[in-house]
């Protein structure tokens, strides 16, 4: 999971799933994530736990690049190989909106898709056309309630196709 939030509400949230969760804040931690089962969060613009790491003003946005290079690599990375679908997230992150240009302007053709939900009040016509150029597709949804329901559905048909990949011979 990346946020480009600060506030601790996702680890809350896990703590009280009774899931661990790995939080990557800084450069230097990036090479702690591990594909095991274990979930990572990668707080792309720092902690308010960890006050220095925040990245709140211009300069803090102007110096990304060159203070997160290896949050920048792992991101690209799974952008290149993955299928992302954004929940709440606006897309207007400059520093989020740099990297994915990379990653796509290298791979072409071969660049994946990738998905956001969004508010619909948040979403128009030439948002959905710009970011449907970029091989990203915008559902925007009525509200929260309408996020929820779409998400619950999503966690069950994840738990059916889990439970099937269980089943099939070795």
């Amino acid at each position: 999971i990346f946020t480009t939030n600060f506030d601790q509400l996702l680890e809350q949230a896990f703590h009280e799933l009774g899931r661990d969760v790995d939080v990557i804040v800084e450069d230097t931690q990036v090479g702690r994530v591990t594909e095991r089962s274990r979930t990572t969060l990668v707080k792309m613009h720092g902690c308010v736990s960890r006050p220095p790491t925040m990245v709140v003003t211009r300069e803090d946005y102007d110096a990304y690049e060159a203070r997160h290079p290896a949050t920048i690599m792992y991101l690209q990375s799974l952008l290149a190989n993955r299928t992302f679908l954004f929940v709440g997230f606006s897309l207007r992150d400059p520093n989020f909106r740099d990297i994915y240009r990379i990653v796509q302007q290298e791979l072409g053709s071969f660049r994946r898709y990738a998905y956001a939900i969004m508010l619909e009040r948040s979403v128009n016509e030439y948002i959905l056309q710009y970011w449907r150029r970029h091989r990203l597709l915008i559902l925007p949804l009525a509200g929260p309630d309408e996020v929820l329901r779409l998400m619950r559905g999503a966690q069950e048909t994840a738990a059916k196709w889990a439970a099937r990949r269980r089943d099939l011979p070795t």
